[in-house]
């Protein structure tokens, strides 16, 4: 299996907020911030982003927003060419390690992630990122993060400015290489983590709140997607050997490559009401392609690295019936918008149809008539999971109309379809 976990369990030391790699306590302190000679350490220079026009992509938001069945965007993608032999400083330390660091600064974004395709570290060496107030910190991420397609991407950093740090000791096995790929100048959403915390329509319910008791363990399976700019929604699948092998599921039309998602466990409110400020999350990063089919919009994927015990997370069982119709209630569970986890509940059930179609013009979806509360179509929802009256996977979020506000329908890619999809085994 491939080894790629992110740090990510926050904790606050000193000031500085950080995320660690929690089974192997990998966090630590970037070199430059207690390094000795310090004081001679070379300025670091940034790589100054292209301007992005917020205006005009917000205006595009206004209707793409409105557009259920592709993931929910809050940043813009720039693409660039980044890494040690073309840009950035090194500095030889007296121990004959070396030091690398490169600013980037992306003017007036709210926050900043990056994805790398070629990351592969030796042994020893160790990568942070951080804000250029040091207020925020990611890492160390080292040889463990390395993965069999050299991809790795890490959450959003607030602010404008961060700094790359990539620190090798002398003597490694091999030097470590390191390209950016992809800068992501988050625009909207609060200015903590950009990820449209509190945004999601007033009717959305909070996982925490007493009517998900029914589906308390299914709740842990559901994940945030961050895919460079976008975002949508997922859950962690079981198989039939019960053996904890990390099946990922979502929808087909939130496709990006797998290697660099980043999934978000357990960003959600301890209680029913909304907190004042963003909870703590539990986060992976990347993935392997298993199959996706078009029709019944699924995607089904392999994480690169089991959760650890401390996420708490839950493997969802499934249902693959072909049957026209199922009683109610099912329960949806979703970050809508690229909000906290929320929960919907549909009493009346499903009824089997084709996207978009009237209740038996297809076989391939569930339809939602209208929800009994709660909403799952805003943007990120998408390839959240729909469970039945046992509490069983049946599909995931395709798209549809329902909102705050209106009682239209939904619908979810039919699990059953997906069981054949395309016949093949990539589909």
């Amino acid at each position: 299996m491939k080894k790629n976990l992110i740090l990510f369990l926050a904790f606050i030391v000193g000031g500085i907020t950080t995320e660690c790699i929690a089974q192997l306590s990998q966090g630590g302190v970037p070199v430059s911030f207690t390094y000795s000679q310090k004081a001679k350490l070379a300025e670091v220079p940034f790589q100054i982003m292209p301007a992005v026009d917020v205006e005009a992509l917000k205006a595009e938001d206004v209707y793409n927003d409105q557009i259920k069945d592709q993931p929910w965007r809050f940043g813009k993608d720039l693409f660039v060419n980044l890494n040690p032999d073309n840009s950035g400083i090194w500095d030889q330390l007296t121990d004959g390690s070396r030091l690398w660091r490169l600013g980037i600064t992306s003017a007036q974004a709210l926050s900043i992630n990056l994805t790398f395709d070629n990351y592969r570290l030796p042994e020893g060496a160790t990568l942070f990122i951080y804000n250029a107030e040091k207020s925020t910190v990611l890492g160390a991420y080292t040889s463990f993060n390395n993965q069999d397609d050299r991809y790795f991407a890490v959450s959003p950093i607030p602010g404008e400015s961060i700094i790359i740090e990539y620190f090798e000791p002398a003597n490694v096995r091999f030097p470590g290489e390191i390209n950016l790929w992809r800068v992501t100048h988050g625009y909207r959403g609060l200015f903590e983590y950009l990820k449209a915390f509190g945004s999601s329509g007033a009717c959305n319910v909070n996982a925490a709140c007493s009517q998900g008791n029914p589906i308390r363990d299914q709740i842990r399976s559901v994940a945030h997607m961050i895919i460079g700019g976008s975002l949508c929604s997922g859950a962690l699948i079981n198989n039939t050997n019960n053996d904890g092998t990390p099946l990922f599921l979502s929808a087909n039309h939130c496709y990006g490559t797998p290697g660099t998602v980043v999934f978000w466990f357990n960003w959600q409110s301890a209680t029913c009401s909304n907190p004042a400020t963003s909870p703590p999350y539990n986060s992976l990063s990347g993935a392997t392609q298993l199959a996706k089919y078009d029709l019944s919009d699924f995607w089904l994927m392999q994480l690169n690295q089991t959760p650890p015990a401390g996420y708490n997370v839950y493997y969802s069982g499934w249902n693959r019936t072909t049957d026209a119709t199922i009683s109610g209630p099912v329960y949806g569970i979703h970050h809508p918008s690229g909000d906290i986890k929320k929960i919907s509940w549909a009493d009346a059930g499903v009824t089997t149809s084709s996207y978009l179609g009237n209740t038996g013009s297809g076989t391939n979806h569930w339809r939602i008539g209208s929800w009994s509360d709660g909403t799952t179509t805003e943007g990120g929802s998408s390839g959240s999971p729909l469970l039945d009256p046992l509490y069983r996977i049946i599909g995931q979020l395709h798209g549809g109309y329902a909102a705050c506000g209106n009682t239209q329908p939904d619908w979810y890619g039919k699990l059953g379809t997906s069981w054949t999809g395309g016949g093949a085994s990539d589909s």
